[in-house]
C-alpha cells in the first residue's frame, strides 16, 4: 500500500533538469484545522500546539533564516548512485524516537547514517503549522514522517525500515548481538562494566536510550552507534544465513523494501568494501534549544534550507555544488 502513495504526497523532492537545487522558500497552504489535527491523535500522548511566531523567542527565530545562499546549489551526473532511505525507531508512545537518513553510497564505497533530532521545529507540509518532527509520525504515519522530512529537507527518501524498540531487541538477538564501548558513564545503566562488551538485544536498546547523562547529540550517537554494530555483526556472517535473517527481520519491522530488495541490500553492504561514517546533523549547524509555547515543551530550532545543505554536502561529497558560504566564511 506504500508503493500506491503518490511521491507528491511523500512530498519527494526533484532537482531541476539541469541539477539546480530550489529549496522551499514559501509556506504550505493549511489543509487541516486545528480541530481536525487535535481530532486525529491521542492528545494524551502528543502535546502538540498551534504555535506562531509569536510564540518563539527572538533569538530562535533568528536562527530559522541565517541568510539566503550567494549563488545556486546543484547536483552533479552520478548522484543517484547514492540512494536514501529512512531509518525509525518508534518509542512506546508511537512517536518516532529516533530518525536517522540511511544513505547507500555507490560513488564513494560508503554507508552514512545520519541522525535528526526528534524535537527538530519543522513545518508540516500536510497542514502549514510548525511542531516537532517525532510526532508527524503519530498524526500520519511514515507517510506523514517522510513527507515532512522530504519537504523541510529537500530530500528524495521513499524507502523506510520502522522498528519499534522491543522489535529491535529480538533483532539485535537475532545477529547474535552487537560489541559496545561503553564510558564509565554508560556502563552503570547496563549493568556492565566500562569498556567493550558483547551486548544482547535488551542491554543495546537500553544503551541506545540513554538520556540523563548528556546531550541529544550524544543520545543519537548511542543510536548510530547500536546500528553501526549491527551491520558489523551483519556482515561476519555467511552469506548463506541471510536468506533467515531476513525473513526473522521481516516479522519485526515495517518497511517497504522487499525480502529481495533486501537480501541485495545486506549482500551488497557485506561484499563491496563500504566504510560507516556517521553524524547527527545538530552537531553541524547553527541552532536554539530550549522550551516555548503554552506548554514550555523543548525544541531545537534551526535554519531548515541551510540544514538541507549541510546534509547534502554530508550524502553527495563534490557531486553537490553549494550555493551557500561555508559557515567559516559567513
Amino acid at each position: 500500500a506504500f508503493h500506491d502513495i503518490d511521491a507528491s504526497q511523500l512530498r519527494v523532492y526533484e532537482p531541476e533538469a539541469d541539477g539546480r537545487i530550489v529549496r522551499e522558500t514559501e509556506l504550505p497552504e493549511q489543509t487541516l484545522s486545528p480541530e481536525e489535527i487535535l481530532g486525529s491523535i491521542d492528545i494524551e500522548q502528543v502535546q502538540w500546539e498551534d504555535l506562531t511566531d509569536e510564540d518563539i523567542p527572538p533569538d530562535a527565530l533568528k536562527k530559522m533564516n541565517s541568510g539566503a545562499p550567494v549563488n545556486h546549489s546543484y547536483l552533479l551526473e552520478g548522484s543517484d548512485q547514492i540512494s536514501n532511505f529512512l531509518l525509525i525507531g518508534l518509542d512506546d508512545y508511537g512517536s518516532s524516537d529516533s530518525m536517522i537518513i540511511f544513505s547507500l553510497d555507490r560513488v564513494h564505497r560508503k554507508i552514512k547514517m545520519i541522525s535528526l533530532a526528534r524535537d527538530t521545529y519543522v513545518m508540516y507540509p500536510a497542514w502549514g503549522k510548525y511542531g516537532k518532527l517525532n510526532y508527524a509520525y503519530n498524526f500520519g504515519g511514515i507517510e506523514w514522517t517522510i513527507a515532512t522530512i522530504n519537504y523541510n529537507f529537500s530530500l528524495n527518501i521513499t524507502d523506510y525500515i520502522t522498528v519499534e524498540m522491543a522489535e529491535l531487541e529480538k533483532i539485535i538477538d537475532l545477529v547474535g548481538g552487537v560489541d559496545i564501548e561503553l564510558t564509565a558513564a554508560e556502563a552503570p545503566y547496563i549493568c556492565v562494566p566500562a569498556g567493550r562488551n558483547h551486548l544482547n538485544g535488551e542491554q543495546a536498546v537500553g544503551y541506545a536510550r540513554i538520556r540523563e547523562i548528556d546531550s541529544e547529540e550524544a543520545r543519537t550517537g548511542r543510536q548510530r552507534k547500536v546500528l553501526t554494530a549491527i551491520l558489523n555483526s551483519v556482515v561476519t556472517l555467511p552469506l548463506t544465513e541471510y536468506p533467515a535473517l531476513i525473513r526473522g527481520c521481516l516479522g519485526l519491522c515495517q518497511t517497504s523494501f522487499s525480502a529481495d530488495e533486501l537480501m541485495a541490500l545486506a549482500s551488497e553492504a557485506a561484499l563491496g568494501g563500504y566504510s560507516i561514517e556517521q553524524n547527527a546533523l545538530i552537531a553541524l549547524v547553527d541552532y536554539w534549544g530550549g522550551q516555548f509555547g503554552p506548554g514550555e515543551h523543548f525544541y531545537v530550532v534551526y535554519d531548515l534550507n541551510r540544514a538541507s545543505d549541510t546534509l547534502y554536502r554530508l550524502i553527495y561529497e563534490e557531486l553537490y555544488i553549494s550555493g551557500y558560504m561555508d559557515p567559516d566564511e559567513q
